[in-house]
């Protein structure tokens, strides 16, 4: 499960590098999340920074919503 946090994590930061040319600000990134997030509940700037840290994963229906918003490819962490 460690390493699927690790990898997670990773391939978040540099889709975020893609889009914004750098690793926002936990609150930026949880500000447009939450903005996007329709069919889920919100986030903290503190779940932000978990997934960022690799110490947690967004559940599935998060993981939608990321893969809309940064083009994530969630069939990795299935």
């Amino acid at each position: 499960m460690e390493k699927l946090r690790k990898k997670f994590s990773l391939h978040f930061k540099e889709q975020l590098k893609k889009r914004y040319k750098k690793v926002p600000s936990t609150n930026f990134i949880s500000n447009e999340f939450n903005l996007r997030a329709h069919n889920c509940s919100t986030v903290s700037r503190e779940a932000v920074r978990k997934w960022l840290n690799g110490a947690s994963l967004p559940t599935y229906d998060k993981l939608v919503v990321i893969k809309a918003w940064l083009d994530i490819d969630i069939k990795l962490f299935e």
